[in-house]
């Protein structure tokens, strides 16, 4: 099953107010070449960037995995190679990945790596304003009930790598119960 058929685009709408995510310096830059945050792309969800202008270098596994990272043009770290960092604009945002339409939610591993959880990212400095807690919390609420509604679980037996590893700096809101493919 596709996934862009188990959760659309459209039934995850953006949390993050576009003036915070366009001033913000956290998303789409990483420390390290092999980090473990950067994005995870099905092969559909890579055939979908690359039809939207991606470049078929960024995508080292056709059939699934983590983009590859460029350098940051001013030499600190790496960036999202779909990431225009002179814009601050995604430059494949209507076709994103599942990882991204998530953020600030991280779909992660329990720290036993048995158990899925929905948690918040407090890198994100939206999740670490107390005065959008609420809101944050009816939206993992949402998350958690399109995820239940749709078949994410098959989606993730096929490509258990979307799902991350424990986070410290991940605050964990909802329990989906055993990870489809057992733990890592």
């Amino acid at each position: 099953m596709p996934l862009s058929s188990v959760l659309p685009g459209h039934d995850l709408p953006q949390i993050v107010p576009s003036e915070l995510c366009l001033t913000c310096d956290v998303c789409c830059r990483f420390p390290e070449r092999e980090s473990v945050l950067r994005p995870f792309f099905t092969a559909e969800e890579i055939e979908q960037a690359v039809a939207h202008g991606a470049a078929h270098e960024h995508f080292p596994d056709p059939g699934g995995g983590r983009i590859r990272l460029v350098p940051h043009p001013d030499g600190e770290g790496y960036l999202c190679p779909c990431f225009d960092h002179a814009t601050q604009h995604c430059t494949i945002y209507p076709v994103r990945p599942l990882d991204c339409r998530l953020y600030p939610i991280a779909l992660m591993r329990d720290r036993e790596g048995q158990d899925l959880i929905l948690g918040l990212d407090t890198k994100c400095p939206y999740v670490r304003d107390s005065a959008n807690a609420s809101r944050l919390r009816d939206y993992v609420e949402r998350v958690d009930r399109e995820m239940a509604r749709a078949d994410l679980r098959n989606v993730l037996a096929v490509y258990p790598d979307l799902i991350g590893r424990f986070q410290d700096d991940v605050i964990p809101n909802v329990n989906l119960g055993p990870h489809p493919a057992g733990g890592s």
